[in-house]
């Protein structure tokens, strides 16, 4: 008796195995990167040529591999125009000129507020995260009544949501 159980739970288990097996290929069709899906982000930054300063700029922080490779990112990307105004105003030559220290931003990494004002943005630091662990996405967003920026945080060693306000208090 116990060894036609054996032979039993045996033949259920090749089954099994067989049909799993079988599902592979089907599984790998089903989720497959799409044919008309557009393709990284950083791919597209370089390929458009108005981006070379940030694409320059992203390879020195060492993102590039992160912005090539599948994900969701929203970035709204400055292009080479805006960075002849910036590396101007503080005495660059260009995106070559940043050093990689620089690039990296070693003294902390900000959430910001960019103010539309005229033809450009001024930008507001509002959060430092320079003690925020990168494995975790922030996962930046607006309240539905534009008054915080909400995110996800791990400053203590555990992830929370946050929140900062966006306008200042008179």
């Amino acid at each position: 008796m116990n060894m036609s159980i054996r032979s039993g739970y045996q033949g259920i288990l090749v089954a099994f195995l067989l049909l799993f097996l079988s599902c592979k290929k089907e599984y790998n069709e089903f989720y497959a990167r799409p044919d008309d899906l557009e393709q990284p982000i950083f791919q597209q930054l370089s390929s458009n040529g108005k981006f070379k300063s940030l694409t320059t700029l992203i390879e020195k922080a060492g993102y590039k591999e992160t912005l090539s490779s599948a994900g969701y990112w929203t970035l709204f990307a400055p292009h080479d125009s805006a960075f002849s105004v910036y590396f101007k105003e503080k005495g660059l030559s260009g995106a070559k000129a940043v050093d990689a220290d620089l690039a990296r931003e070693k003294d902390g990494r900000w959430i910001y507020l960019f103010h539309p004002e005229s033809d450009s943005l001024r930008s507001e630091r509002l959060v430092d995260k320079k003690h925020h662990n990168y494995r975790l996405e922030p996962n930046v967003h607006f309240s539905p009544d534009d008054q915080l920026i909400i995110f996800r945080a791990n400053f203590e060693g555990v992830e929370q949501i946050y929140a900062v306000e966006t306008r200042k208090k008179k």
